[in-house]
């Protein structure tokens, strides 16, 4: 008897009501070790250099979080990071998550570009916007995701991440529910936008926030019919 063989009687045997997900289930795990290890094997870019985001929440979250890139704060060179770990982004997002009653360890999340992208310029380095290639290169990986968590919901922070979905900006479909590879999705600024106006644009920074916060009251709208479910605290 061969190894699938084996497989298909054990799953038989369970007789499980939908035995799709429950192979689905059992594997998950072990789905999302493989994609980690084949984005930090991954060389199909210059940056595959830079510190590398694997993916951060548990496998059976509901949302999946898109994120743009690895931040110069999260470069350090040690190898991989999370998205938005660690830095002032992470907390901006998790205070707007907690104030709404999310529960922040039911969501998954994962960068839309896993490197920093960054340029030398007279022996330093600067952090960048991706590269077209840059970003067409880390598609498979977030298509991998997706299939994998099969989610009810995605919340899209920033326009690179957005663009994997769709050409258009935040600034035309923040706070909009659309279909993003036919799931249900809600885009909004990069908490580290939010960060850029309070140091560099201060007038701005009041209107913007109130975007991003108004923004998250519409997800929590839209996924209060998960109330009842861990996603809520």
């Amino acid at each position: 008897m061969n190894r699938e063989e084996t497989i298909l009687r054990l799953v038989k045997e369970a007789d499980p009501d939908n035995p799709l997900e429950y192979v689905r289930n059992i594997v998950k795990g072990f789905a999302r070790e493989k994609l980690d290890r084949y984005i930090l094997d991954c060389k199909d870019c210059p940056i595959h250099c830079s510190t590398k985001t694997l993916t951060y929440g548990p496998v059976n979250a509901s949302v999946l979080v898109v994120t743009d890139f690895v931040s110069g704060e999260q470069n350090t060179k040690a190898g991989s990071t999370y998205p938005l770990v660690g830095t002032e982004a992470y907390q901006i997002l998790k205070k707007t998550l907690d104030f709404y009653g999310f529960n922040i360890d039911e969501f998954f999340f994962m960068n839309s570009v896993n490197c920093c992208p960054v340029s030398e310029i007279s022996g330093q380095e600067f952090t960048r916007i991706p590269k077209a290639e840059e970003k067409k290169n880390c598609e498979v990986f977030l298509d991998y995701a997706i299939q994998m968590l099969q989610p009810v919901f995605i919340i899209i922070l920033g326009n690179i991440a957005l663009n994997y979905f769709t050409h258009d900006t935040v600034f035309n479909l923040h706070g909009k529910v659309i279909q993003a590879k036919g799931i249900p999705a809600i885009a909004t600024y990069s908490p580290d936008y939010l960060l850029f106006c309070q140091k560099e644009m201060p007038t701005a920074y009041e209107y913007e926030k109130e975007i991003f916060l108004k923004d998250f009251e519409k997800i929590r709208d839209y996924l209060s019919k998960y109330e009842q479910t861990n996603l809520f605290r």
